[in-house]
């Protein structure tokens, strides 16, 4: 799926003042509604987690399940994807199932992602 990345800190902090979340145990997920910008998404994973390496590894997992999405994505959406610990030890299926319930949650993808059945 084709979307532009958040980078600025304003950017990111307009998401989590006029954005709706929700969350579960390996990732909470922030969307809100941008003027007609496309799709763009920023990833956090905060120092808790580990090391710099732990870190970015884990946003490179992101952004290989949201590369999943067949696409799904809404357009005119910003969204803000953070992972929790519980993502140091899940499993690619686990991450792509819960990214795709929590975007699904969100109104913000229609349809599924690539591998992940629908039970």
């Amino acid at each position: 799926m084709q979307y532009d990345r958040l980078r600025s800190n304003s950017d990111f902090q307009r998401v989590f003042d006029i954005g709706r979340s929700l969350g579960d145990n390996l990732l909470a997920v922030y969307a809100a509604p941008n003027e007609g910008r496309g799709w763009r998404v920023g990833f956090s994973a905060g120092r808790a987690l580990g090391k710099a390496h732990v870190r970015n590894r884990l946003r490179r997992r992101l952004r290989g399940a949201l590369a999943a999405l067949e696409g799904a994505g809404v357009p005119g959406y910003d969204v803000v994807i953070i992972a929790r610990r519980g993502l140091l030890s899940a499993p690619y299926q686990a991450l792509t199932a819960s990214l795709q319930c929590l975007l699904s949650g969100l109104g913000v993808v229609t349809g599924g992602i690539a591998g992940v059945r629908d039970e």
